[in-house]
């Protein structure tokens, strides 16, 4: 792996936007530049030994920063190319390159960002590819119609798939961390009318979302937990047991005192 000059990166990188308006050169430029930044202890890079693509190419996080900040920009002002730009790079099937797919959709504030996401989901993703498809690929139209994303997420838990319902918790957790605060109730309105999951896996997602709320809208939060425990909603008991400890004390010891009833 070499060196990281900054300019030497910058110029390279130049390189590579200025294809943004050719997908398929594109991907060959950014495959290019991940190999020849990889880490050679820990893959060999994929031109240089004429192997199929591995899962990463172990290229530094600096020049990964730099590449998802430049195609970024790029795809806020070439908007008619991010589209495939962002399907062969996440076609390529590195690691790397899927960081930059969702790079290049963040900025897309249209609903085409949530069929893109749902037809990579129908593909089946690994537990990365999930995360990153979460939190930064449809971080733009979340932003620009935040009921339109709620409303789609609704739909979602509500159906019958528990890979798209765990999806679908772990887009909420990270809006619950991501969105102004004077959004979050719309969010929070919003598990009142969800059902209680029944698979394990829809379930971890759920608390994973909670405790993100948490740390956000605790008084909120409990709240929401404790119309659940009073009406007997399956689970109720179990979430306030395990998000007990992320209230500050007040709201703690409430909390305690409706689990001992």
């Amino acid at each position: 792996m070499p060196a990281i000059d900054p300019a030497r990166l910058s110029r390279e990188i130049q390189t590579v936007t200025m294809a943004f308006d050719q997908p398929a050169e594109l991907l060959a430029r950014v495959l290019a530049l991940l190999d020849f930044y990889a880490d050679r202890v820990l893959r060999p890079g994929a031109h240089a030994a004429r192997r199929a693509p591995q899962r990463s190419f172990a290229t530094p996080a600096p020049v990964i920063q730099s590449l998802r900040q430049a195609l970024g920009r790029e795809a806020a002002v070439q908007p008619e190319w991010a589209w495939e730009a962002a399907s062969r790079l996440w076609a390529a099937g590195y690691h790397e390159t899927m960081l930059l797919a969702a790079a290049v959709l963040e900025p897309q504030t249209d609903a085409r960002a949530a069929a893109w996401i749902e037809e990579r989901l129908r593909a089946g993703l690994d537990d990365p590819s999930r995360q990153v498809l979460a939190s930064t690929a449809w971080r733009g139209w979340r932003a620009a119609d935040l009921n339109g994303f709620l409303a789609l997420i609704e739909v979602w838990i509500a159906g019958r798939d528990p890979d798209r319902q765990a999806f679908a918790y772990l887009a909420l957790e990270a809006a619950a961390r991501e969105i102004p605060s004077d959004a979050l109730a719309s969010l929070i309105d919003l598990l009142y009318r969800l059902p209680s999951p029944r698979h394990p896996g829809v379930q971890q997602a759920r608390l994973e979302m909670l405790r993100a709320l948490v740390e956000r809208s605790p008084g909120e939060v409990a709240a929401y937990l404790v119309h659940r425990h009073e009406r007997g909603a399956s689970g109720s008991q179990r979430d306030l047991r395990t998000l007990l400890d992320r209230f500050p004390t007040d709201l703690r010891t409430r909390l305690a005192l409706t689990l001992r009833g």
